[in-house]
């Protein structure tokens, strides 16, 4: 099935972006993940598609992250996700919280997130761009 025969209903941008911002919501609160923030943003059309996307921020340990993706990945309509931002947080004591990049090679299957020991849950900062593409309308036909 092609990615035009399963778009997001919604026939106006603004239309199309709420419920793609609603259908990420919804698997992110199925993951075991905390939603921080979602919204819409404004963008381009595409090989004569107009898309509707939207930014995610939300917390989780690595299995929400994978539950998360996974849930996008098998979802119809069909959700894209063009950009992923994984920060591990640590706990420190004398500074309160701090946000530390995990190298693109940690996020490969087996890797361990930096910090997290066998036994202890790493909390992550995620920050996901997804889009879907809007049912019939193809911008210069």
């Amino acid at each position: 099935m092609g990615v035009f025969q399963q778009p997001v209903k919604a026939t106006s941008a603004s239309l199309a972006s709420a419920e793609l911002q609603q259908l990420v919501r919804e698997r992110v609160g199925s993951s075991g993940a905390r939603l921080v923030s979602s919204q819409a943003r404004e963008t381009a059309p595409e090989e004569g598609h107009q898309r509707a996307s939207v930014d995610v921020r939300m917390r989780g340990d690595i299995n929400s992250l994978r539950r998360v993706l996974f849930a996008l990945a098998s979802s119809r309509p069909m959700i894209f996700v063009d950009e992923l931002v994984v920060t591990a947080i640590r706990s420190d004591a004398a500074n309160g919280m701090t946000l530390e990049p995990i190298m693109p090679s940690a996020m490969m299957p087996g890797a361990m997130v930096p910090g997290a020991g066998d036994n202890k849950k790493q909390l992550l900062d995620i920050r996901i761009k997804a889009s879907a593409y809007m049912k019939n309308r193809r911008v210069g036909s």
